[in-house]
């Protein structure tokens, strides 16, 4: 019996080559496929379903594509490329009864898709526990009169591995000028893009947003499918909630007018956070009754970040009357790095009697990094209120 199947199909290739139509096709470097099992018309039991084919082409199959009613099933490689004629045998499982039309197609290592074989078979309602047994060709046939290809047996066909998909970040709420760094791993994938720009399967990147910003990471599976995985990144507003300040009596003083203008916008340099203090109230002491323990000191701290490194972070301070609107000159001290963080000491000076009798400290910072760049934050100017202790 495997005998005349294998001189049934050298009698068929041997027609196909003297068929003009044919020569054609294999002059124009289109593979040529066939369906042998099942047949065309057949009706079949509700079971799987082992799709027997042929493929040749004189410059070698590559691959072989089944597809369901448009539908592509599967495509298996051609595991021994030096043979340009292979057979495949190709497992589908009909999902229920009906009508379906089967198409298979190969690809030459050229790259170039034949054209498709199609039969129609239709799928009886009985469930059949086992599939039609179908007869496996023998290799080594001859195909054309001209070439001796060789047929072999198709390679078993794989499933396809399971994707797998991280995508995440070190940080997704950043305060203005913080950056982060997204991290993704894939597996079971044949492309991974980032933001439609093709990326490595794993990798990082370091993004900087100005605003909310989302993400996203599409991988293509091996079987063609698209899977989406979106990551936001989050900016918090800068924002400052203003301290009720008492009602003092005014106090005549001569002192500079608080200007309106604010210090310059950030430009680019490190990240600098709000600053925090140890206490809200600095007192001031002009008067026998108040003790030296009475003097106020306040720690003040600030984190600065930078990529290429923080170098100084200085802080400028003044005092302002709160009932005149008037202040001081701004005094500047360097803060020393300390527990992560840059801090300095501020012990309360002597303004003389009645000079501020309530007022407030009002703070900036300028840090700069190691190349040069430096970032000044706006005017905190409502965090620590200085009273002057001699007050009756």
């Amino acid at each position: 019996m495997l005998n005349r199947i294998i001189l049934l199909l050298a009698c068929a290739l041997t027609i196909a080559a003297c068929n003009p139509e044919d020569q054609k096709k294999i002059a124009q470097g289109k593979p040529q496929s066939w369906i042998d099992a099942p047949l065309n018309n057949a009706s079949l039991p509700l079971a799987p379903v082992n799709v027997v084919s042929h493929s040749s082409d004189l410059a070698s199959i590559a691959q072989v594509e089944v597809s369901i009613n448009g539908n592509i099933l599967r495509t298996d490689a051609n595991q021994d490329t030096t043979q340009s004629l292979v057979v495949m045998n190709q497992l589908w499982s009909p999902p229920s009864a009906g009508n379906y039309t089967l198409l298979v197609r190969a690809k030459n290592l050229a790259g170039a898709w034949g054209e498709s074989a199609q039969v129609v078979v239709t799928i009886a309602g009985n469930i059949t526990p086992t599939p039609t047994r179908v007869p496996i060709v023998a290799p080594n046939v001859t195909a054309t009169p001209t070439r001796m290809p060789t047929l072999v047996p198709s390679a078993t066909p794989t499933n396809l591995p399971n994707v797998t998909i991280r995508f995440t970040a070190d940080d997704t709420t950043l305060d203005p000028g913080q950056c982060a760094t997204l991290q993704w791993a894939v597996t079971g994938a044949s492309q991974v893009q980032l933001d439609n720009v093709i990326v490595n399967a794993t990798d990082t990147k370091r993004v900087c947003p100005q605003t909310t910003e989302i993400f996203r990471l599409r991988v293509t599976t091996l079987d063609r499918q698209t899977i989406e995985r979106t990551l936001t990144l989050t900016i918090n507003p800068f924002t400052r909630t203003p301290t009720r300040l008492p009602t003092v009596t005014p106090v005549p003083q001569v002192a500079t007018r608080i200007p309106t203008s604010v210090p310059p916008p950030p430009n680019t340099g490190p990240t600098v956070g709000v600053p925090s203090f140890s206490a809200t109230q600095l007192m001031y002491a002009n008067s026998p009754a108040c003790t030296p323990s009475r003097t106020a000191r306040v720690q003040v701290s600030v984190a600065a970040s930078d990529p290429n490194g923080v170098a100084s972070v200085t802080m400028y301070y003044r005092v302002a009357d709160q009932s005149q609107l008037n202040a001081t000159s701004y005094s500047s001290v360097p803060m020393s790095l300390s527990g992560g963080n840059w801090t300095y000491l501020l012990v309360a000076p002597n303004f003389g009697s009645g000079s501020y009798i309530t007022g407030w400290l009002q703070f900036y910072f300028v840090a700069t990094d190691s190349l040069g760049a430096s970032t000044t934050t706006p005017t905190f100017g409502n965090s620590v209120s200085l009273i002057y202790c001699g007050k009756p």
